[in-house]
C-alpha cells in the first residue's frame, strides 16, 4: 500500500493509475481567477486521478467555455500553458504522461501578454 500523501510522479506504466485511485484523497485543480465567469464563480475543483492531458480534456468537457483555452483542435493540452503540480513546473513534453495523484494540487497558468 502507499504511503500518503503521495506524491505526483511520473509513471510509464498505466497500472500505476488503478492503484493511486485506492487513495482516498483527491487531486486539487486551481484555474486562473480570470475563469471564474466560465466555471461558475469557482477557481478550486476536485479532479480524478489521471493525467495532467485526461484531467484537463475532463475540465473542457466540464466547462466547455474554458475548453478554447486549455485544449487545441486536435484535443491536446496547449504547450504554452504552464502547470505545476504541488508547485514544480512540469515539462511541457510530460503532460500526457505526468499522473497526478490525491493530495496534489495542480495549477494552470495562462501566458500573459502586453506589453
Amino acid at each position: 500500500m502507499l504511503n500518503k500523501p503521495i506524491l505526483a510522479k511520473f509513471y510509464p506504466d498505466k497500472a500505476i493509475k488503478d492503484l493511486l485511485k485506492e487513495n482516498i484523497d483527491m487531486p486539487c485543480l486551481h484555474v486562473p481567477p480570470a475563469w471564474k465567469s466560465q466555471t461558475g464563480g469557482e477557481v478550486d475543483f476536485n479532479v480524478e486521478i489521471d493525467t495532467i492531458s485526461s484531467i484537463l480534456r475532463d475540465f473542457g468537457e466540464r466547462f466547455p467555455e474554458t475548453r478554447y483555452r486549455l485544449l487545441d483542435e486536435n484535443n491536446r493540452v496547449y504547450k504554452y500553458l504552464n502547470i505545476f503540480v504541488n508547485g514544480e513546473l512540469v515539462a511541457r513534453d510530460k503532460y500526457e504522461e505526468f499522473f497526478v495523484s490525491g493530495s496534489c494540487t495542480i495549477h494552470v497558468l495562462s501566458p500573459l501578454a502586453g506589453g
